[in-house]
């Protein structure tokens, strides 16, 4: 008889066993989950769109960077400019209320500087330098300085029309509306959201004085003269190209540190896709991929014609569409996609303003009939939903007008606290 002893498994042994299986399980899980998505076939689309982008010529590195900010020294206004910047800081003028009787004490620096501001205004562009070995570094702080200047300039307009000094109101409004036409030459998107909030401050003006003294062919020309220099293209091709490199740069360190990406977005917390995207294989090159594709669409869904904003709205608007999906590989996009949505939007509203002041120039001059029209063609008809301007009667006077904030024709009611139209009233 045998009587050799059979050994009950250790106690260390059972928590093995039992480990083992549960990672088993857990890597079978997490396999057949990982097989559900899209990462695999994103990442294997990357070389394509990468090549699709470099097509569209979207950057990549700083060095590209460099190469498209590269213009002739003579012919940038930076220095100029910066020279001036901080001035409207230095004496509090860029309070939300700002008084004649603040400027006085310091008129001779002020006139100084706006004939800086006129000088500038000769040369091409206004590119400052900048270090562009990291593009979060290129979130400008200048764009601020920018904006209290044509806020500043909008007050010398106001009080000058109120003086009815249609040459001096004339002089602040153009050297507002060249700041307004060159802040977004350097081209990443909040440069172009300030551009357009600065032209809004000086459109405002502009509508008051048609208002007021459209009658008087001296003020029209103030406004025609200042629409002229807004009436620049934006360049939107220069901010996809420059945007890509953002993205492409922060799809990279949200996998090397999601929290960072967070920060910079204002999030408080972490999103738990983010979290755990360092540990997801082919997460970071699949989203990459999706970059490289979103952009390159967009770029390659602009208009030849830069004026052509209908076509321009719906390459920017298509974006939020590609970022839509909720799968793994769209992480990165549906971070990046809105800015482009509220930047079309706020375009498409800034320039159906815009053509709300040429249209009614246009009808002011003698010898138009508003019965037969609008007088201005093509761009110039654009309203912000993209029909045309609307022109018609209102009280028994010919009124052009733009639908509000609301998106409503209200039938060229004055706008009152974000309800009613953008509207001239042409008294002639």
């Amino acid at each position: 008889m045998n009587t050799e002893k059979i050994e009950k498994p250790s106690k260390l042994r059972k928590p093995l066993i039992v480990s083992t299986v549960l990672i088993t399980i857990i890597i079978c899980i997490f396999s057949g989950a990982y097989s559900r998505t899209d990462l695999g076939e994103a990442a294997g689309s990357y070389e394509k769109n990468k090549k699709a982008a470099e097509d569209q010529g979207l950057i990549f590195n700083s060095e590209q960077a460099a190469k498209l900010y590269a213009v002739p020294a003579e012919e940038n206004a930076a220095e100029l400019i910066t020279s001036i910047l901080q001035t409207p800081r230095k004496y509090h003028w860029d309070k939300e209320t700002v008084k004649e009787a603040d400027i006085k004490p310091h008129w001779a620096e002020f006139e100084a500087a706006v004939a800086k501001i006129e000088e500038a205004s000769r040369r091409k562009y206004l590119i400052f330098p900048r270090n562009l070995d990291n593009p979060i570094t290129i979130l400008y702080p200048q764009y601020a300085d920018l904006k209290y200047w044509v806020k500043l300039l909008m007050y010398e307009a106001i009080w000058a029309r109120a003086r009815n000094d249609s040459k001096s109101a004339e002089r602040y409004l153009l050297a507002a509306a060249y700041i307004a036409s060159v802040t977004d030459d350097e081209g990443i998107l909040i440069a172009n959201l300030v551009r357009v909030a600065e032209s809004a401050i000086i459109e405002k003006e502009l509508r008051e004085i048609l208002e007021s003294k459209g009658t008087d062919p001296a003020w029209r020309d103030v406004v025609a003269n200042t629409i002229h220099r807004l009436d620049k293209p934006y360049n939107v091709k220069r901010s996809i190209q420059l945007e890509h490199w953002f993205a492409t740069f922060a799809t990279d360190l949200m996998v090397k540190n999601p929290k960072e990406i967070s920060a910079m977005n204002g999030q408080s917390s972490t999103p738990i896709t983010m979290r755990i995207a360092p540990y997801i294989p082919r997460f970071g090159k699949a989203n990459q991929s999706r970059v490289h594709w979103a952009y390159a669409k967009m770029a390659s869904g602009l208009p030849a014609d830069p004026y052509d904003f209908t076509a321009t709205r719906a390459a920017l608007q298509g974006m939020d569409i590609n970022a839509s999906s909720q799968s793994l590989s769209y992480t990165a996009l549906s971070i990046a996609a809105p800015v482009f949505t509220q930047f079309s939007e706020a375009l498409a509203k800034e320039v159906a303003n815009r053509n709300v002041l040429s249209q009614a120039i246009e009808l002011y001059k003698s010898g138009v009939d508003p019965a037969k029209g609008l007088p201005l063609p093509g761009h110039y008809r654009n309203d912000i939903d993209m029909k045309p301007m609307r022109l018609k009667k209102v009280k028994g006077v010919w009124t052009v007008y733009s639908i509000g904030p609301d998106k409503t024709d209200d039938g060229g009611a004055d706008m009152v606290k974000q309800k009613g139209d953008w509207a001239v009233h042409i008294r002639k």
